[in-house]
């Protein structure tokens, strides 16, 4: 029974280490992620002003979407 018990507890330490690096993957990528599309979307603001001077940040947003 208390082998049983040992088996039991070596899994679920097990499992929770492997969901726990699953977890601590994704958020890394979802960081990252996250990360890139704003300094491209920053960049690519930026981009639009200075070739066109005239128009604010929003509307080289709206530029950028349509």
């Amino acid at each position: 029974m208390v082998e049983q018990n040992l088996v039991v507890v070596e899994v679920v330490r097990v499992v929770v280490v492997e969901v726990g690096v699953v977890v601590v993957v994704v958020v890394v990528v979802v960081v990252v992620v996250v990360v890139v599309v704003v300094v491209v979307v920053v960049v690519v603001v930026i981009y639009l002003n200075r070739v066109v001077n005239s128009t604010t940040v929003p509307e080289a947003i709206v530029i950028t979407l349509h």
